[in-house]
């Protein structure tokens, strides 16, 4: 009886490097191990007693000690780390040449060497035995993968507690600033707007905002974990395709996501991603166009007047056809654009705070006035927009609509007391 026989191979430089040797011994692997997009993990080849596994170079070592495989091709690092008394290592190939390197900070090299020192690596064993022949004690500290990385590198930076206007990523700005922001988008946006009044009742229309109100916060988290999580599998993987650049030179990392749904995704997943996508652009740009066409007729009142309903409505498919425009040659002038959604959020957020500060003067104040609450609108339009090109990185995008906000309520109030006085001089 013939025992087949399972060959274990690491992804990565070594299988480009081993893949010759197989070849001159007379294995050839199927057509479908050299698919990348491929999602199997056993291959046969045109031997029918091998098979090839083809795992992680860690994954190597502990397949072969714990029988999955029966003979494997891995660095000479991964098994002096592992160091199973299973494993038996015949020869040195000669191939996937490297070396094990202890960074430090510039500052330190050449210094007197410390008698305690805390390292983080992925070999926490041969680490350990190389400091041990030095006579230092060193505290390992194990690395999985990217994801120990992440906060070092300013990927969990939205996890700072330091108070700072001009920093893009602490928690202030997501509870604060985006707390505010997020109060404009779902209290006074026509967007939402129009789908309230599109509920069956008041009660309705209420549930809906709360339940919003009660999602949006880990909805957010959740989003800017997909982001993390993105950026640490491709620490250990290659991006498959290029990321385009803009006019800058910048790489546009707007692009991470649809790179590895089209090219990494199982198939299924990679479906519903896509139906899930554009029903959620077309549901949101179809809102966009209709909102703007309300807003162009009706608030702006560039309707006939006198006009009917009917008329109206042709009005605003005019108007909508117009905006559909608009927005295109938007999205076509953003292509060089860094980021897209820093760029519309800091537009947004211009206007936003004067808006929402005008909504909640209307909502509190009983006996209000018009032109205070234009003035205040204004000066707080002209503020932010000094504040965004005058002082640029000193404060973010997620502070304006709070700002803007505050701006407009102050300045609301002292003109009113302006109005008042001047009302009682009058008198």
């Amino acid at each position: 009886m013939t025992r087949s026989l399972t060959f274990a191979i690491p992804k990565g430089r070594i299988l480009d490097e081993a893949l010759p040797l197989l070849a001159r011994a007379g294995i050839e692997p199927e057509a479908e191990f050299h698919d990348k997009k491929s999602r199997a993990l056993r291959f046969a080849t045109n031997r029918p007693d091998i098979s090839i596994i083809r795992v992680r170079a860690f994954d190597v070592a502990t397949f072969v000690a714990h029988g999955a495989a029966q003979i494997g091709i891995v660095g000479s690092d991964v098994v002096e780390e592992f160091d199973y008394s299973e494993l038996y290592a015949p020869g040195d190939l000669d191939i996937g040449h490297c070396r094990l390197s202890v960074a430090e900070p510039a500052g330190q090299v050449g210094g007197p060497l410390p008698s305690h020192l805390r390292i983080a690596s992925k070999y926490p064993n041969l680490t350990r035995k190389h400091f041990e022949g030095l006579g230092i004690q060193a505290e390992v500290v194990k690395l999985n993968g990217a994801m120990e990385l992440a906060r070092a590198e300013g990927k969990l930076d939205w996890l700072n507690t330091d108070f700072a206007l001009g920093s893009p990523y602490n928690i202030w700005m997501g509870v604060l600033g985006a707390g505010v922001f997020v109060l404009f988008t779902h209290g006074i946006d026509q967007l939402v707007a129009q789908r309230v009044l599109a509920c069956r009742s008041v009660a309705d229309g209420r549930k809906a905002l709360l339940f919003c109100a009660a999602v949006i916060l880990p909805m957010m988290l959740l989003f800017l974990m997909v982001g993390v999580l993105l950026w640490a599998h491709y620490q250990q993987t290659p991006i498959p395709l290029e990321i385009p650049e803009n006019s800058l030179g910048k790489k546009q990392t707007d692009y991470v996501f649809p790179i590895f749904m089209l090219a990494e995704a199982p198939v299924g997943v990679k479906g519903l991603l896509l139906v899930g996508i554009f029903a959620a652009a077309m549901s949101s740009v179809s809102s966009a166009l209709s909102a703007l066409s309300s807003v162009t007729v009706m608030d702006l009142g560039l309707a006939k007047e006198g006009s009917s309903d009917e008329d109206k409505l042709k009005t605003g498919r005019g108007w909508t056809l117009f905006w559909g425009v608009v927005l295109v040659g938007v999205a076509f002038a953003s292509r060089e654009v860094k980021s897209v959604m820093d760029a519309a959020f800091s537009l947004v957020g211009l206007a936003s705070g004067g808006l929402l500060g005008g909504v909640l003067l209307a909502l509190t104040l009983k006996h209000g006035r018009g032109g205070p609450v234009m003035i205040g609108m204004g000066v707080s339009l002209m503020s932010m927009i000094g504040i965004k090109y005058g002082l640029k990185e000193a404060i973010h995008w997620p502070w304006y609509t709070a700002i803007g906000c505050g701006i407009t309520l102050l300045v609301t109030m002292l003109a009113n007391t302006f109005y008042e006085a001047r009302e009682n001089n009058q008198t």
